[in-house]
């Protein structure tokens, strides 16, 4: 197993097969890794003209010691030593789960792992993910969020969009840069916590958009069909409840079995 850093992210290989990746880097962090909060460190990926530094820089005057292990079966294990202690914590290990294994449901696809099935299709504005491999990609650090969709537009190969940058730096909106992703979508994984947030725009053609509106009237006139099956049968009972409670104040001092109740007319 092979440890290194390929186009913003953080990946583990067996040969040349990728295993894992961590997702690119946002300003905050890798957008797949664990999201933890410590109140002594935090990461930080400085670009350079001959390559990048990955380290963590400490929040207060605290001294710790950080060491990254890769162990013989693929996972990859972050491990912190705080000043007066001699133990060290572990802060997290990847992959998590079987959402992180790569390319889990294939292309153009979102694996959650708190759904069942995991993997969905057809969709377009994804949120709380790990963004797309950067396959075939273009990254521009200076866009707005509209003028990455503009671009993307402009392209018929354009898959997807997205900011690269969710720091809020220079931005009022949280969101700066643009990635654009061109064909397959691969190695997309949803979170369920919102300290993750980060979007992706899918491109759809007008015929996908279609389905997918169609398949939105469908569901909602199921939900109010329904309803109204629920709707009627309450009203049902309550008539029913009525004309029983009826018959009881009419049959005033007998004690009539409520199966003669039910066959009496008026």
């Amino acid at each position: 197993m092979d440890f290194s850093f390929e186009e913003r992210q953080e990946v583990i290989k067996s040969g040349s097969i990728k295993k894992y990746r961590s997702g690119q880097w946002n300003g905050i962090q890798f957008n797949g890794l664990p999201f933890f909060t410590d109140p002594l460190f935090s990461p930080r990926l400085e670009f350079l003209d001959d390559g990048l530094t990955y380290s963590y820089e400490p929040k207060s005057n605290s001294l710790f010691t950080a060491r990254i292990e890769l162990d013989h079966s693929g996972f990859l294990h972050l491990y912190v030593l705080r000043d007066g202690t001699t133990e060290w914590s572990k802060m997290y290990t990847i992959p998590d789960d079987q959402c992180d294994s790569y390319g889990k449901c294939g292309a153009n696809a979102v694996c959650r792992v708190y759904r069942s099935p995991i993997c969905e299709y057809g969709l377009m504005k994804l949120m709380d993910v790990k963004l797309p491999d950067l396959a075939d990609f273009h990254f521009n650090a200076s866009m707005s969020t509209k003028e990455c969709q503009a671009e993307c537009f402009k392209k018929c190969d354009c898959m997807a969009y997205a900011n690269s940058n969710v720091s809020g730096e220079g931005s009022s909106n949280g969101g700066t840069g643009c990635l654009l992703w061109y064909g397959d979508l691969i190695d997309i994984k949803g979170f369920t916590e919102e300290s993750r947030r980060q979007d992706v725009y899918i491109r759809l053609a007008a015929s996908e958009l279609e389905s997918i509106y169609n398949s939105d009237k469908k569901r909602k006139l199921a939900i109010i069909l329904s309803l109204s099956i629920a709707f009627g049968m309450l009203t049902l009972g309550l008539v029913f409840y009525c004309v029983v409670s009826k018959k009881r104040r009419i049959m005033t001092g007998k004690n009539v079995p409520i199966d003669d109740f039910l066959d009496m007319r008026f």
